[in-house]
């Protein structure tokens, strides 16, 4: 991911590693947030709910929250050395899956609202439709937790940041796991391709240059297209050979570009999307409901963002940051086991 070189940016790493290591010095995450700014954001106080356990429930609709069923299949995780683009640690290897569901688009600026009470977006003016950013890996699953609450279900997450089942127990089946969560990577990746075996998941990669591809422009705000005229949108740099020449440009209303194969918007371009995973080595071997890592520094985020390459937007692309780090282009959205 190409880098802010803002000072607020430079700033913000440095706080986030700063909040990193107080989280890892067996800080248990409460449902606070603590901002860049240094001052605590309380979340929202609301009854707890029994009904949005059905996924068609209308409390859930309520929130604008909709689910698709991804199925059981297996698919061949990362990508050939032919690949344009490719990264080494993309080796490709089998894996399969359960049955699951992911959120139909990115977690919005409202819904968080919804569930949390304050908005960190750092595009605001965008709109309540536009995913939330600027938001770590913990407060992502702070999200999770208290929206597991609110719909009365277990909890996904230990105050350690670990998989529990409902009996509160840490696990490693993720079948186990009651509550909604964060989709591994490779239910990430699974979910992004959607059946497909290509660079992306529509057509032929066509790279004319950095950020001109027009195959990916009618599924994904990266940084060739994302223009945008609201307030608080990012001066674009003027070298470049963009696909649509503008000023300004960053993040946009979710579900604004052509849906993959399972009915998903936004898999790839608009905000990069954390994972549960932390950073490590694919496996060679064939594997099954796979975590990742049990232990690590950097957490796993994908699908690049309105700010990136062409390159950066493939189903296979990696990218990863410290877990409290909070950055623009970053947002989730939520998963659930069968």
């Amino acid at each position: 991911m190409r880098r802010f070189l803002s000072i607020f940016t430079v700033f913000t790493i440095m706080i986030s590693y700063s909040l990193y290591q107080n989280f890892t010095n067996n800080k248990s995450l409460n449902p606070v947030l603590f901002n860049i700014y240094g001052y605590l954001t309380k979340t929202k106080n609301y009854k707890k709910s029994k009904k949005c356990q059905n996924l068609n429930d209308t409390k859930l609709k309520e929130l604008g929250i909709e689910m698709k069923k991804i199925p059981f299949g297996t698919f061949l995780m990362g990508s050939p050395i032919s690949e344009i683009g490719r990264d080494p640690d993309e080796v490709q290897h089998k894996v399969t899956l359960t049955e699951f569901y992911i959120g139909k688009t990115e977690i919005t600026q409202k819904q968080w609202s919804d569930i949390m009470g304050a908005n960190p977006s750092y595009f605001i003016n965008c709109g309540e439709d536009c995913p939330v950013e600027q938001v770590s890996w913990y407060d992502a699953i702070i999200f999770c937790n208290k929206l597991s609450e609110f719909c009365g279900l277990d909890m996904a997450y230990n105050d350690k940041g670990e998989l529990i089942n409902s009996e509160g127990e840490i696990t490693s089946n993720i079948e186990e796991v009651r509550g909604y969560r964060l989709p591994t990577e490779s239910e990430w990746e699974y979910a992004c391709r959607a059946g497909t075996t290509g660079a992306i998941y529509r057509g032929d990669w066509e790279i004319k240059s950095r950020y001109n591809n027009p195959i990916l422009d009618p599924i994904a705000w990266y940084g060739g297209n994302s223009c945008v005229n609201y307030d608080g949108g990012y001066n674009r740099p003027m070298e470049g050979d963009y696909q649509y020449k503008c000023n300004k440009y960053g993040s946009q209303p979710v579900g604004g570009k052509l849906p993959n194969n399972y009915g998903l918007y936004d898999m790839v371009g608009n905000v990069w999307e954390w994972c549960y995973d932390w950073l490590g080595d694919y496996p060679v071997e064939n594997v099954s409901n796979p975590l990742g890592q049990k232990k690590g520094k950097m957490k796993i985020f994908r699908g690049g963002c309105w700010d990136d390459f062409a390159s950066y937007c493939r189903s296979a692309m990696r990218y990863h940051e410290f877990p409290s780090s909070r950055i623009e282009a970053i947002g989730f959205r939520v998963a659930l086991s069968k």
